[in-house]
This record gives structure tokens, sequence and C-alpha cells, in this order.
């Protein structure tokens, strides 16, 4: 087997593992953000912002951006 050929498709490999792996995640977030709104966790009085809301925003989009920024399994063609 060519080493060029290998090396392909252990790129390609690993990258059908992060797709499953962001897949889960986000399916998971869904799922907890749908439970939290389900179970009135978002749920604040009209003059309070609602942070528990923001943070279940931001705080897994944060998380996938250090992922992406410190894994050298995305690639080197990065566009962030």
């Amino acid at each position: 087997m060519n080493f060029a050929t290998n090396s392909v498709t252990n790129s390609v490999t690993n990258n059908a593992g992060y797709g499953r792996l962001t897949g889960v995640l986000i399916a998971a977030w869904f799922i907890f953000a749908l439970s939290a709104s389900a179970l009135h966790l978002f749920k604040t009085d009209p003059d309070v912002p609602p942070l528990a809301m923001g943070l279940a925003v931001l705080i897994p989009l944060v998380v996938f951006l250090l992922w992406f920024r410190t894994s050298a399994g995305f690639g080197s063609s990065r566009c962030l």
C-alpha cells in the first residue's frame, strides 16, 4: 500500500470520527436545552436578564471554538 494512500485513508477515518463525535455533542446539547426549557430552568423575571439561557447557548459554542483552535485533527485548512 502506498504511504500517501494510507495517509489519506487515516485522515478520512479521523474526520469521520470527528463528525460522529460532533453530531453526538450537538444532539446532547439539544436534548439538554429542550429538557431545561421543559423544566422551566430558563424562566426569569421580566426585569432580570436570562443568564441561564445565555450560558446554555454560549458555553457549548465557546467549547467548540476552543476545541477547533487547539485540535490538530481538524486539519490545517482552518477558516477561523
